[in-house]
């Protein structure tokens, strides 16, 4: 028989032992408090209760200190078991044998079509395209097969560590065990007056003081926390670990509504993450071409986002507000009626957006590495390789392989980030039926705004795929060529602003059939811009993009270091 995972029974089975560990805490905390009223109690004089009062003090306590961490740890690591399998394995209940035996099922229908296959490939009458179906199909199969194959491997290697989730208890029960021990000896070696052991058989007592110690700062840290959501303010990192540690420690202890619908919320936030690292991982391994996984990517990331804690509400009511301003939207907050009205639908969605526990940062780079894994490979320049040996440019007599791996390289980044792909963050929208705005360029908080993640991205991602040069002058090429790209655009815009309205562009009374003679005017100035930028050391790029570039680029350097 299998290993099976049954996640309601292991729910109900922590419940049951929490309730158990939590009575018989009350009792030992009921003793420690008897026993600090004896020791602190001035009446009572004499040899005797001195010698009564010191042991107290230094056997007592630590034993009822070290009883209540004891059980406290029990609970505490019977109820981290099923919230780590939901972590490392799925969020669904397991079973080795159903899991083997859905393998097998699939192994053998793989074989069943690939032996078709094999027929069909040796008959000439069979179309490419008959083919290319039965392929895919095989592959759909192989991909639903591996999944299982993680699920199975993944169950298999949480049975084997689960047990290390009791590591933690083995010093406990350690110290527990000599007190009692040392107890029972005293007690039978009873005279009269009580005495202490040496002070070699009393190193445990160190343990306990220290690991009390944590306790009693884990319970000043929640009620910090839940003070601050007491009163609506912004929870850190750390007061929500301390309010997860305090329900972990204290599994059966009923905590506020506010408290619990934090935790809740951090749940569900938790299984949406689990969700899509398996969604992601779903899109990395289908028959998807590059161009596509890279969009599905950063769908789902864009997905996780708007659902992500209580982001969805927040935007369905920024949105109803952009609606209702239409083409108007441009938030000021000296400005007309409407101007306010955008400025302070920013303002409340930035509010909502920096609360959510999001830390834009740390999705940007996790995205940047699924998109790189996705295209760091030679498929997609292979691809350019072959498109542009079908135009008939030999390239390869001229520059060599590698110099053409370059340019393969560089057309395929390019693909990644221009105007409309994928990467370009800011210009895209949800869809009209939640938003015709990006959501990636909101303020969430942080610094991350307007354009920071589609030129952070840009440069994290581009400094781990663009082969030219190392650190910062890879840096320094990538701004220098979103410059240029800055400065072709603004081009373009001005020579369709133009066309578009001559009248508004005439120079020195110039007639109507003559606007062209304008653009060259325009180009000036847009060149000066573009000099200026230069001079400011930002690459000829807006102001700001170029740090939010380099930016990007240096934490991908950061975090692949290794």
């Amino acid at each position: 028989m299998g290993i099976k995972m049954d996640l309601s029974a292991s729910n109900t089975q922590a419940s049951s032992v929490s309730s158990a560990s939590q009575s018989r805490v009350a009792s030992y905390e009921s003793a420690l408090t008897a026993i600090y009223g004896f020791i602190s109690e001035q009446e009572l004089k004499g040899r005797a209760y001195g010698s009564a009062r010191t042991y107290a003090k230094e056997m007592f306590v630590p034993l009822f200190q070290v009883a209540i961490l004891y059980e406290e740890g029990v609970a505490e690591s019977i109820n981290n078991l099923p919230s780590r399998y939901i972590t490392e394995v799925d969020v669904e209940s397991l079973d080795q044998d159903i899991l083997q035996s859905q393998i097998d099922a699939y192994d053998q229908v793989i074989a069943a079509q690939q032996a078709v296959l094999d027929v069909a490939n040796k008959q000439k009458g069979v179309s490419a395209t008959t083919k290319e179906s039965i392929q895919s199909s095989i592959d759909a199969i192989q991909s639903k097969r591996d999944e299982l194959r993680q699920k199975l491997d993944n169950l298999i290697a949480f049975d084997a560590s689960s047990p290390s989730i009791f590591d933690s208890m083995d010093s406990l029960k350690f110290a527990l065990s000599q007190a009692l021990a040392l107890m029972t000896d005293n007690f039978a070696s009873f005279n009269g007056t009580f005495k202490l052991p040496s002070a070699g058989k009393m190193k445990w007592v160190n343990k306990v003081n220290k690991e009390f110690k944590k306790r009693d700062e884990l319970n000043k840290s929640y009620l910090k926390a839940l003070k601050k959501l007491e009163k609506g303010e912004k929870l850190s990192e750390k007061d929500i670990k301390a309010l997860q540690a305090y329900a972990e420690r204290y599994p059966n202890k009923e905590l506020p509504k506010i408290v619990e619908g934090k935790l809740n919320l951090e749940t569900t936030n938790l299984v949406k993450t689990h969700n899509l690292k398996k969604k992601v991982e779903e899109i990395k391994k289908s028959n998807l071409s590059e161009g596509k996984k890279t969009e599905a990517i950063v769908k789902a990331y864009e997905d996780y986002l708007y659902n992500f804690s209580n982001n969805k509400d927040a935007f369905l009511k920024y949105n109803e507000i952009r609606k209702e301003i239409g083409k108007e939207w441009d938030p000021k907050k000296n400005g007309t009626s409407k101007q306010k009205k955008a400025f302070y639908a920013e303002k409340n969605l930035k509010k909502s957006l920096s609360k959510s526990g999001i830390d834009m940062k740390q999705v940007l780079q996790d995205l940047g590495d699924d998109v790189l894994e996705v295209n760091k490979n030679d498929k997609a320049n292979t691809r350019w390789k072959e498109l542009l040996k079908s135009k008939n440019l030999n390239y390869l007599d001229l520059i060599g392989e590698a110099g053409a791996y370059e340019v393969a390289s560089h057309l395929n980044f390019y693909n990644m980030v221009q105007t409309g792909k994928p990467l370009d963050l800011k210009s895209r929208v949800l869809g009209t039926d939640r938003a015709e705005y990006s959501i990636w360029a909101r303020d969430w908080g942080g610094g991350v705004k307007a354009d920071y993640a589609g030129n952070y991205l840009y440069g994290y991602v581009g400094n781990g795929y663009v082969p030219v040069g190392k650190g910062q002058n890879r840096a320094n090429y990538l701004k220098t060529a979103a410059g240029a790209a800055q400065l072709q655009s603004d081009l373009k815009n001005s020579y369709n602003d133009i066309k578009k309205d001559p009248e508004s562009y005439r120079v020195m009374g110039i007639p109507y059939s003559e606007w062209l003679t304008t653009f060259p005017n325009k180009v000036g100035l847009e060149l000066i811009d573009y000099e200026m930028s230069l001079y400011r050391g930002e690459f000829g790029d807006n102001s700001g993009d170029a740090k939010m570039i380099q930016d990007g680029a240096e934490d991908y350097a950061k975090r692949h270091s290794d």
